[in-house]
Formats: structure tokens, sequence, C-alpha cells
């Protein structure tokens, strides 16, 4: 998964927009998908509501999830997955417990730039780079960060998360943007 400039016809204009490998996405084994969907619960990946946001914030849709085919944001049909495949995790499980709701348009969230994946025998890792905004504080921040894992018996947990230091900076108004450009 990476962004790339994308052209909007409805906004004549190019937006940055999250691509997935779905040949490479439909390829991945069990336990790289809870790996991956496990990372992708924390962070947005283009969320939207499919449709209106009904009563329950149960449609929530999130590009990386439909990619890895498990249901909308924080549904049964995610959250169960992941679940079975963290049961030996306590930690994990207790932080999917807290399973966040948050769409595209919300004026504080977190989003990819990109996300590697590697696998070797028992050890899987995720690596990958985001950022955020809280337009309200005017303020945005991004990071790097790799997820280790180890799959065993049809299980898998999360072993080390390394984040990197977080680095924060101010939004830039529209004067100053248009200034800058």
């Amino acid at each position: 998964m990476w962004r790339e400039q994308v052209y909007d016809v409805s906004l004549q204009d190019s937006i940055s927009s999250i691509t997935i490998d779905q040949k490479l996405a439909e390829e991945l084994t069990d336990a790289e998908r809870a790996a991956l969907g496990y990372v992708a619960t924390f962070i947005g990946s283009e969320c939207d509501w499919d449709g209106i946001a009904n009563p329950e914030f149960s449609n929530l849709k999130c590009k990386a999830l439909s990619a890895l085919k498990l249901g909308y944001q924080c549904s049964n049909e995610h959250l169960g997955f992941l679940q079975h495949w963290f049961r030996n995790d306590q930690e994990v499980l207790a932080q999917l417990a807290s399973c966040p709701r948050i769409p595209f348009t919300a004026s504080s969230q977190q989003s990819f730039n990109y996300i590697y994946l590697t696998s070797q025998g028992d050890t899987i890792k995720v690596w990958f780079s985001a950022g955020g905004v809280n337009l309200p504080m005017n303020a945005a921040w991004d990071w790097t960060e790799e997820n280790v894992f180890l799959a065993q018996d049809d299980a898998i947990s999360l072993v080390r998360a390394d984040k990197s230091q977080v680095i924060r900076s101010e939004l830039k108004s529209d004067e100053e943007f248009q200034s800058a450009i």
C-alpha cells in the first residue's frame, strides 16, 4: 500500500490517494492478513461511510480492511477475525476492544503513507509510515513504525512495536500555503 497522486474529475485536481496492490492482497496468508488488519485497525486508510452513517456507526468502509476482506471497521467480521488470530495475546485483544471509527472527513485523524510487509518463517514484519492532522489545533505529525508478529499454531501475537520519534509541525494557513507555492 502506498500513496500516489490521482486525478479527481469532480474536483478537477489531483489528490493524494491510497493505492493497494490487490493481487498481492489476495495472495496473503490469514496470519499476514491478521498482522496487516491489526495495524490498519488503528490508522486510517481512507475510511468513509458506506452510504450515510447508520445509528450504530457500523458501516465505515476502509480501503485497507476492504482489500484484506475484513469488512467494515470494527464490525463483527473485522474484529472476530482479529480476535481469533490474536486469541493468545491479551494486550492486543484489549486494544481491539476500543476499536476506533474515524472517517477521513474527521477534523483529527491519522492515515498511512505506505506499508511494507515481509514474512520469513514464523515471523511477520509490518513496517509503515503514517501521519496525522488535528485541524482545530492546527497540528500535524509523522512517524514510522515496525510491528513484529510471531505466527504459531493458527494464532499470531505481537512481539514488538518499534515506533520512531514523532515529528510534529504546524499546518500552514491558506495564505501561507498560497504564498509558498
